[in-house]
């Protein structure tokens, strides 16, 4: 009896350690979980809380930046001589140009004219009328010229490949271009003649009156010489075949005009023509090199010459043209293969559209000519019969 009571007694002991340590056990896995969660939401809490201070740190640098800028900005506008209105009008277009810092568009001229292109179609859409509208284009044309964004025309300029210095402005009155709505260039061109153009705005004559709404922009291209001019221009004014529209000096070359070769020889004289030299005493004349064309394309023209000349060098040459006549112009060099009589191709650039279309109708002469003496040259063949064929 007493072995059998001892034996439960150590089993009752047993089991009461066991049930305090399995007690124990889950008193401590969820004391380790409640810890576990208040870790969690301590941790939350502080991300919370520096996300909070990072997103107030960056509002305030932001707000930092942007009274600088401002402050730059005004002090810029002050330097440009810019009065209150042009001040407020050009804060617009950096707005619309949606620039970081207002104060690059003093420095960039394709974000001034995103941006005033942007201004224009807005305030014309709320229905300004005519002389708002011009009042609007002649404030940002002013604007434009104390930035320094206009650029300097010449009656008569060296064409080239870049459309540095170029501008509508320079397009005279009497000139054809044509032009299709940019927000539909699949349609038809429309030919215009340019009837009048000043210093703010140019005026183009339809042949039949445009439906077309204020503010719309239009493509636009210009046939220069050897060269096509593109650029886009807002509508102004529609007044029936009329359209008021105003400049661009984003002027873009799309293509070169294709021209008939055709070999020839005629003499010629070409020289260097260098930009710069180093004092007044290396300056001197022309030292003119014998030369003959051996192949003329319009304003292009190849030559053989002994002159050594490079890439992109300027000459000057002179050959007679058709009746006696001299002709004389600048030429960029855009070939050369060097020898005892070294093949220069050149690009005369100084021409006008009336120089270019003389030196294009010699060209399809020469053509002529020299197809005329191939015709008389091809031997006659006899027919049957005795006939002759030509």
């Amino acid at each position: 009896m007493m072995s059998g009571t001892i034996t439960m007694n150590v089993f009752g002991l047993l089991g009461a350690i066991n049930s305090e340590k399995y007690a124990a056990i889950r008193r401590m896995t969820r004391s380790n979980a409640e810890n576990q969660v208040w870790f969690l939401v301590m941790m939350v809490s502080v991300a919370l809380v520096l996300s909070l201070l990072l997103v107030l740190f960056r509002k305030h640098n932001a707000e930092v930046a942007k009274q600088r800028s401002d402050k730059r900005f005004h002090l810029y506008a002050d330097n440009k001589g810019l009065v209150s209105e042009e001040c407020s009008i050009l804060s617009k277009i950096t707005d619309r140009a949606e620039i970081s810092q207002k104060e690059t568009v003093f420095n960039a001229m394709a974000v001034f004219n995103r941006g005033a292109a942007k201004l224009m179609r807005e305030r014309f859409a709320e229905g300004l009328d005519l002389e708002d509208r011009k009042r609007l284009n002649r404030r940002i044309s002013d604007i434009r010229g104390k930035l320094g964004f206009k650029k300097k025309t010449y009656s008569y300029g060296v064409r080239s490949r870049k459309s540095k210095g170029l501008s509508s402005r320079q397009i005279p009155v009497g000139k054809k271009l044509s032009m299709v709505l940019s927000s539909n260039k699949g349609q038809a061109r429309v030919d215009v003649v340019v009837i009048s153009n000043d210093d703010v705005e140019f005026v183009v004559r339809a042949e039949f009156p445009q439906l077309c709404r204020i503010g719309d922009t239009w493509n636009i291209h210009y046939h220069f010489g050897a060269s096509i001019w593109e650029f886009d221009a807002l509508m102004i004014d529609n007044n029936g075949d009329k359209i008021s529209l105003n400049h661009s000096d984003n002027i873009r070359f799309i293509n070169r005009r294709r021209f008939l070769r055709v070999e020839v020889d005629r003499p010629a004289l070409i020289s260097l023509f260098p930009v710069f030299t180093e004092s007044v005493k290396d300056f001197s004349l022309p030292n003119f090199n014998p030369a003959r064309i051996t192949e003329m394309s319009g304003p292009g023209i190849r030559l053989e010459t002994e002159l050594e000349v490079s890439d992109g060098e300027r000459v000057l040459v002179l050959f007679r043209a058709e009746g006696g006549r001299m002709v004389g112009d600048i030429g960029i060099v855009r070939g050369y293969r060097g020898g005892a009589a070294g093949s220069v191709g050149i690009e005369l650039v100084g021409m006008g559209d009336k120089g270019v279309d003389e030196l294009v109708r010699m060209t399809n002469n020469e053509a002529m000519k020299y197809a005329m003496e191939e015709r008389e040259q091809e031997p006659h063949l006899e027919l049957a019969g005795g006939g002759v064929h030509v």
